[in-house]
């Protein structure tokens, strides 16, 4: 296992756990439960992925490899981001909504669109630096 091959991966938990942890409206019963839920599934695709690197190790790589990576991949990529989707989501109407002066509320609404891009961004790297097959 190489830290550089899974520094994207530590970044995406980074920011995702900023955003759990930062908010003073969650819960911290919440806070706890998605932090831990956020670096288990970190942790689990991290193994299944040396597990499949160690099962098919050797050249030439077959192609039984490729589809079992990305299949663990996508399924990884569904388990993490949906609920971080969600859970921001769900802090950035929360914050909206107990806002009191307007011009917040607008400025608060339209930072959705960076989190929209950087959220992207972090699907497509995840996608395609983990479960990429050539």
């Amino acid at each position: 296992m190489k830290f550089l091959e899974y520094l994207p991966l530590l970044i995406i938990v980074a920011v995702t756990l900023l955003y759990v942890l930062i908010p003073k409206s969650t819960k911290p019963l919440y806070k706890k439960i998605f932090s831990i839920y956020f670096v288990a599934i970190a942790v689990i695709f991290v193994i299944g992925r040396e597990y499949i690197a160690y099962k098919y190790n050797g050249t030439p790589v077959p192609d039984s490899f490729w589809n079992l990576n990305t299949g663990w991949t996508d399924i990884i990529t569904f388990a993490y981001l949906v609920p971080a989707a969600i859970f921001f989501l769900f802090i950035y109407v929360r914050t909206i909504r107990f806002t009191k002066e307007r011009i917040l509320k607008w400025f608060i609404g339209f930072s959705i669109i960076p989190m929209s891009l950087g959220f992207i961004v972090a699907l497509f790297i995840f996608g395609l630096g983990y479960g990429y097959s050539p």
